[in-house]
């Protein structure tokens, strides 16, 4: 078990509304807005900003008893101390006690159950979907870089005008994703089949480019919300958060159709797909940690 850990997600509304539920609410509750000591006859200030998604906030939180604060009178000086904490060291507190309790599923991915609270060390990836449709575009603006404007038909698929109408809309999908308020991540767990989809709040994102998340080792604490364990059941749609969930499968995948063998065999481009189908897991995270 980790027993610290470092948090790159944390979704700190989770960790309270946990916390809550397990002490019964809470009987002090306050933010840090600043400190001032004096030292050598300087003053000097510190100012904390408690924001909703600042992961670095200091809370002043008493739980399961009175508030701890002691008082020492030296000379002219008067000292108060009080203990802090940090959302993320609530949501220790919060997973500690979880687990202690045999409450958090750890075992195989494909055997947890909807409901349960689960930790999984997996690799996250960014949204296939969009990991395509960001490939496309490097292969259609490269293809315009050699097409002479007036080389073939205007209604030729790899004429310049079709080109850059093709641009323009991957364009448009692309930023229904950047416009969303989640971004979905999709983790593969090591030595098991099943998948993991995650979305996370882009408010809680200690790094919104997302380069400490992916392609790396990370454990995940969240809550089960689906579990896909046929073929029968019904997948999960990549596109459900943006304007185009509605929008169908096969129309997304049109897009692909104007690019030729000859001009994708030198890149690695992913198989388009709208959908993760079973054996999958759905999670909504609370925590993705080091």
């Amino acid at each position: 078990m980790n027993d610290y850990p470092l948090p790159l997600y944390l979704n700190q509304k989770y960790v309270f509304d946990v916390l809550a539920m397990m002490e019964n609410g809470f009987s002090h509750i306050s933010n840090l807005k600043s400190r001032s000591s004096s030292e050598d006859g300087n003053a000097r200030s510190l100012s904390v900003d408690v924001g909703g998604s600042n992961l670095f906030s200091f809370l002043g939180v008493t739980l399961g008893g009175g508030r701890n604060t002691t008082t020492a009178n030296a000379e002219t000086v008067e000292v108060s101390t009080e203990k802090v904490h940090t959302p993320n060291s609530l949501f220790e507190r919060v997973r500690r006690h979880l687990l202690e309790q045999s409450l958090v599923s750890t075992g195989p991915a494909g055997e947890m159950k909807l409901g349960d609270f689960a930790e999984i060390r997996c690799r996250l990836q960014p949204n296939p979907l969009v990991r395509t449709l960001e490939g496309m575009r490097s292969i259609l603006e490269s293809a315009l870089a050699f097409v002479e404007p007036k080389a073939k038909p205007k209604d030729h698929p790899e004429s310049k005008a079709s080109l850059e109408k093709q641009v323009q809309q991957i364009d448009h999908l692309l930023k229904s994703f950047s416009d969303a308020r989640t971004v979905d991540l999709v983790g593969s767990v090591k030595d098991q089949e099943v998948r993991v989809v995650l979305s996370l709040d882009r408010n809680y994102l200690l790094d919104p480019s997302l380069g400490d998340l992916l392609e790396a080792d990370l454990a995940v604490f969240g809550k089960v919300t689906a579990v896909l364990a046929s073929e029968s059941d019904r997948p999960v749609n990549l596109l459900r958060k943006t304007p185009l969930g509605l929008l169908a499968a096969e129309r997304v995948a049109e897009l692909s159709k104007p690019l030729s063998d000859e001009s994708t065999t030198d890149f690695d481009l992913p198989e388009m797909s709208t959908t993760v189908v079973a054996p999958a897991i759905q999670l909504l995270p609370i925590a993705v940690f080091a």
